[in-house]
């Protein structure tokens, strides 16, 4: 299992380099989740999501266009030492998180796309 899982927003893009010059206009504002081996910290090699379902636009990850898990979902102080330390399903926590977070996320879009209710509005 990855153990770094990151939600990101499907945007256009702000560069104007590249072969697809098309792509950079795509963005459909969809919410998805990536998990890589290696975290997005903007020292490490560069990511790139997968295609989104929606547009087919691949973004490229950096430290500014993600959204990480709080810490608090996957770790806990240690009873003895008082230190915080990873809790043993961190992993399969930090997935869970970003998977809820992207649903709610598409829900909240797609009812304010369809002219339904918004959610603070009740």
């Amino acid at each position: 299992m990855m153990p770094h899982w990151y939600a990101y927003c499907c945007q256009p893009s702000n560069e104007v380099r590249g072969r697809r010059k098309n792509d950079h206009e795509k963005g459909c504002g969809r919410y998805n989740e990536r998990g890589t081996n290696t975290p997005i910290d903007g020292i490490s090699q560069k990511h790139q999501s997968r295609p989104c379902p929606e547009c087919g636009k691949k973004q490229r990850l950096t430290p500014l266009n993600v959204i990480e898990p709080p810490i608090e979902v996957y770790t806990r102080r240690d009873e003895f030492s008082g230190r915080m330390v990873l809790r043993d399903n961190y992993q399969l926590l930090r997935k869970r998180w970003v998977q809820n977070y992207v649903q709610t996320m598409n829900r909240q879009r797609e009812d304010i796309d369809s002219g339904g209710e918004d959610i603070d509005s009740e």
